[in-house]
């Protein structure tokens, strides 16, 4: 049995998709027989150091603006971000499979003889806006393989001093693949052609993300809330939407300061919820208002009714929404222009139809499941 390291945003992260794609391609991996595990990769700070001058520039700049927000709220920040690292601490403590070891920069290739494969991915591990080397596995040499599993660049376009950089680093990956198909068309950079494929939360059937639910604690019917962005617009369709519907209004604010246009937004709030009542929020609401890319995918795993947003007018991840609404065959669910982001067109839809065949998401499933294969016979 080969065993298999699986790098990704995992370590002390307490964000619900990527802590769910971690436990999932776990999962996956070792239901067919791998030996797979997360590495605990301690990136804080990484970023900041790597890329180009104007890209540390524009993270650090980032950076102090959380802080500022932080500060503005640091009572609330404080007793939620614990609360919610707890949640987090023990969901992956008993279901996600992890190194013993925790790794830094410094560190990282100490792990390098403990395993026979290396995965990167998935998630925006490959985003160059916040560019770090152990993700495109630099510390792994030959007779390692190295392979990406559903990786996302997170952007549409790379300038040439990033594909230069993104070109080095694949010139040795034995498998690629990506999550969206966007960047596809800059094939210099790829040793050899990427093949697109499914979000390791897609590889996990309906039945088994259920499993995972709680009770829900909401008795009301309620339209749910999960936003990253500053987009005012989102909420007040949310809104409305909530009250038309006489639908109570529920929400996990994002932690990112604590955005505050999400202060009075809901009726009630589950700061301290734990990935599986994020799913469970997910699957007993009428509807989902939001703009996590998550957040569609398991509103389209769980078959629910689902409005999703651009983060803010210049959102360079927009492509990524745009790819997940199609693949659910639910492009008009994605509010990004003046004649949709308006209550009149959401009134206009019909109810998604899920009980149509999506042939084109069996054969993404297909064709992911026959890349896991192939990478366990490396």
């Amino acid at each position: 049995m080969k065993k298999t390291a699986i790098i990704t945003y995992y370590y002390q992260s307490i964000n619900y998709g990527g802590n769910l794609q971690a436990y999932a391609l776990c999962k996956k991996l070792n239901d067919m027989g791998s030996d797979a595990e997360q590495l605990c990769f301690d990136a804080r700070g990484e970023s900041i150091k790597s890329g180009s001058l104007s890209q540390r520039i524009k993270r650090l700049l980032r950076k102090v603006k959380r802080l500022f927000l932080k500060k503005e709220n640091a009572g609330f920040n404080k007793e939620v971000f614990t609360k919610r690292e707890k949640a987090f601490y023990n969901f992956n403590s008993v279901l996600t499979p992890h190194s013993k070891d925790v790794y830094t920069r410094d560190t990282i290739k100490n792990c390098a003889d403990n395993y026979d494969i290396f995965i990167t991915g998935s998630d925006q591990v490959w985003n160059p806006n916040w560019y770090v080397p152990a993700y495109f596995l630099d510390f792994v040499s030959s007779p390692k393989k190295k392979v990406s599993y559903a990786t996302s660049f997170g952007v549409s376009n790379f300038t040439e001093e990033q594909k230069s950089v993104i070109k080095a680093h694949l010139s040795d990956f034995s498998m690629i693949s990506l999550r969206e198909n966007s960047v596809l068309e800059d094939d210099e950079v790829f040793p050899v052609k990427p093949e697109v494929l499914v979000d390791p939360t897609l590889l996990l059937s309906k039945k088994e993300w259920e499993s995972l639910c709680l009770d829900c604690p909401v008795k009301e019917d309620y339209v749910f809330c999960y936003f990253f962005g500053d987009f005012e617009k989102s909420r007040e369709l949310a809104k409305k939407y909530a009250l038309e519907n006489n639908l109570k209004l529920v929400s996990i604010p994002h932690l990112n300061g604590y955005n505050p246009n999400d202060v009075g937004l809901a009726d009630e709030e589950f700061i301290d919820a734990s990935p599986e009542m994020f799913i469970t929020l997910i699957k007993n609401a009428k509807c989902v208002f939001t703009d996590s890319f998550h957040a569609v995918v398991f509103s389209g795993i769980l078959e629910k009714e689902y409005f999703v947003f651009e983060r803010s007018a210049n959102d360079t991840m927009k492509s990524r929404i745009y790819s997940i609404t199609k693949l659910f065959h639910s492009e008009d669910r994605f509010l990004n222009g003046d004649e949709s982001v308006n209550i009149e067109y959401i009134r206009s839809l019909s109810p998604i139809d899920y009980s149509r065949e999506n042939s084109e998401l069996k054969q993404m499933k297909e064709k992911s499941f026959s890349y896991l294969e192939r990478i366990l016979q490396l």
